[in-house]
């Protein structure tokens, strides 16, 4: 789907936190995805551990139906950066999870980055914690990623295959 993604950091594309993790955690943001709808178990820990009390969740992207409260924080990349910092100005235990939704746009790797640099500058991963999260939509990236499954050298990536194609240079998809 052309999801930017980067194979040379695993951390960079895991669901680090771990789905028991999530009870840990005392903030949530939410970048380009909605879990209700793209992993129902996660929006069910989510919100357990928001019954719990002493959570909250903020989000970028459209408004959504979580089944429990959501603070919009803006619906575009620009500034998200700050944004989330403030939004987790007093957060022990923050975690992120980055969706498909911000990693399929032309800017993919732009986010991508900015949130690995804002997870780093809020202390998110480190010893005993890393709140940085990736939600795929495919089931099988993660295990094409581990074995490498991404152009080489002088290679196409997903744009360039399909370019190729209509062009007649690739024959089969």
């Amino acid at each position: 789907d052309g999801a930017a993604l980067d194979p040379s950091n695993r951390a960079g594309y895991l669901f680090n936190t771990t789905i028991a993790g999530i009870d840990k955690a005392d903030a949530c943001v939410l970048i380009g995805t909605n879990p209700r709808y793209e992993a129902a178990i996660i929006n069910a820990r989510l919100r357990k551990r928001w019954m719990q009390g002493s959570f909250r969740v903020g989000a970028f992207g459209p408004a959504l139906d979580l089944t429990f409260p959501v603070t919009t924080l803006g619906t575009g990349p620009r500034g998200f950066a700050d944004r989330a910092r403030e939004f987790w100005q007093d957060a022990k235990q923050p975690m992120l999870i980055l969706g498909m939704g911000a990693l399929r746009r032309r800017d993919g790797a732009a986010i991508l980055a900015e949130a690995r640099a804002l997870a780093d500058s809020a202390g998110m991963v480190r010893d005993g914690w890393n709140g940085f999260n990736v939600l795929h939509l495919a089931a099988s990236r993660v295990g094409g990623l581990d074995l490498g499954f991404v152009p080489g050298q002088g290679g196409r990536d997903v744009a360039g295959i399909l370019a190729g194609a209509e062009k007649g240079e690739v024959e089969i998809v």
